[in-house]
């Protein structure tokens, strides 16, 4: 009795141990957790898009031509994203936040002053997408042509996250703009569309137009547009700042 009880419990022990190892394994493989395995998925998928979106455009790519190129089955592609427009925006959102990181790092030394925070902004956008033709197809091109109601909030996420750099840049240049918050918002919307239209044919046209002159046409709307709102705002009546 004795004998078939240690026997049995012997087996039972046996069961229970290869049941852990099996769930450990289930948990852990190479070290990594299966949330880890699923993100590193999603970021060689999200690789897969740079690399095709970017070379191919959005509509001549499949979601197979993206799994076969990130050497997974199109089963992982459906764990990460919804759709290919869902991989697409993921894409663009990530791409927008480097290119804002960016900008922002650059322009916020402290021995810049006045309008060459503006200028070194301005060069540090152009080079970043310029190095990157990749990213300037997606943001610049693909990114026109996506369906509207499908990729309208990353777009206008986009826009704003812009507007705001924009007019954080141009209340340091000027802080006394800061005074008209409402034409300050308008300018800096206008400014972003300018930048934008800008730099789209320069991409459209593959950067034949050198970049210091791409940096220069800009600048020649900033400058004037800040210096002569500044003066128009010093002169403006105490009562009524918001006056163009």
């Amino acid at each position: 009795m004795s004998s078939a009880t240690s026997t049995t419990d012997t087996v039972h022990d046996s069961e229970t141990s290869n049941s852990e190892t099996s769930t450990v394994r289930r948990r852990s493989f190479k070290g990594m957790t299966l949330e880890q395995r699923r993100q590193m998925r999603r970021q060689q998928l999200m690789e897969a898009g740079l690399a095709l979106y970017g070379t191919q455009g959005f509509m001549a790519v499949t979601v197979r031509a993206i799994c076969q190129h990130a050497r997974l089955t199109e089963r992982y592609f459906y764990e990460s994203f919804e759709n290919p427009v869902d991989l697409f925006t993921a894409i663009y959102n990530d791409l927008i936040a480097k290119l804002l990181h960016e900008i922002d790092v650059a322009s916020a030394q402290q021995n810049l002053t006045g309008l060459m925070r503006i200028e070194v902004a301005a060069r540090t956008l152009l080079e970043t997408i310029q190095a990157d033709e990749r990213m300037a197809r997606i943001l610049f091109m693909e990114a026109a042509v996506m369906v509207p109601s499908q990729h309208a909030t990353a777009l206008r996420s986009a826009v704003d996250a812009f507007n705001q750099l924009i007019t954080l840049i141009i209340v340091q240049v000027e802080p006394r703009l800061a005074q008209a918050p409402t034409q300050l918002a308008l300018l800096s919307t206008g400014l972003n569309g300018l930048t934008t239209q800008i730099i789209m044919r320069w991409v459209f046209e593959q950067f034949k137009m050198p970049l210091e002159l791409v940096l220069e046409t800009c600048m020649l709307v900033y400058r004037g547009v800040v210096t002569q709102w500044s003066a128009t705002y010093a002169n403006a009546p105490a009562e009524n700042k918001e006056i163009c």
